[in-house]
This record gives structure tokens, sequence and C-alpha cells, in this order.
């Protein structure tokens, strides 16, 4: 190893209507949520992460 770089940043954990307030409150009114790596099915309570497909 040659060097080290250490990165600090802050992540923020928000619930499914927190985002969707976030973009309506931005100007999107098609929002659409896909589970994560198969956008033909819905996300389900255990999953980690999602994908919020938006439109203005």
């Amino acid at each position: 190893m040659i060097c080290t770089e250490v990165e600090e940043f802050t992540v923020e954990i928000y619930k499914e209507n927190e985002w969707i307030d976030l973009l309506k409150t931005a100007g999107f009114d098609q929002i659409r949520i896909f589970k994560a790596f198969d956008s033909g099915k819905k996300p389900g309570d255990n999953d980690e992460s999602v994908v919020y497909e938006c439109r203005k």
C-alpha cells in the first residue's frame, strides 16, 4: 500500500413517506417505487434499498 485516504460523510435515512413528501415538494408528481435490482416488483418491508422513478 502506498497511501491511505480517509473520507467521512453523514448518511441520513429517510422513510418512504418522507421521500415522497420531499419529491413532491421538489415538483415531482409521477412517483413510482421499485425493488432495487428488480424493477418489476414492489419493495418489501425488509428491503434495505429501493429505487424511486419520478417525473415532473
